[in-house]
């Protein structure tokens, strides 16, 4: 395997994450195992995207890139975490 293989290689798991992320986000809503799925996701691309940023060398466009990814992909796990905090900044929880 060459060194760009390698490098597209993490690209492709971080969008791959990415897009599960947000597959299961729009379809798994209703299953017991949501929040869970969700959140093992959420980390799983997390940790990709440090090392797709490690490899690049924190290039401006890579940062760009990888906080796009997390935003769209990990959306269901921001509005939850944006939920529970409203919930307890107001004094109610979900």
């Amino acid at each position: 395997m060459t060194p760009m293989q390698a490098k597209t290689g993490k690209w492709a798991v971080f969008v791959l994450l990415s897009l599960a992320s947000l597959v299961a986000y729009k379809t798994a809503w209703a299953t017991s195992f949501y929040l869970p799925l969700l959140t093992c996701l959420a980390v799983a691309a997390l940790v990709m995207g440090f090392v797709v940023l490690r490899q690049t060398g924190m290039k401006l466009w890579s940062l760009v890139a990888v906080a796009g990814g997390l935003l769209v992909g990990q959306w269901g796990v921001i509005q939850w975490l944006l939920v529970v905090a409203f919930g307890k900044f107001r004094g109610f929880a979900p």
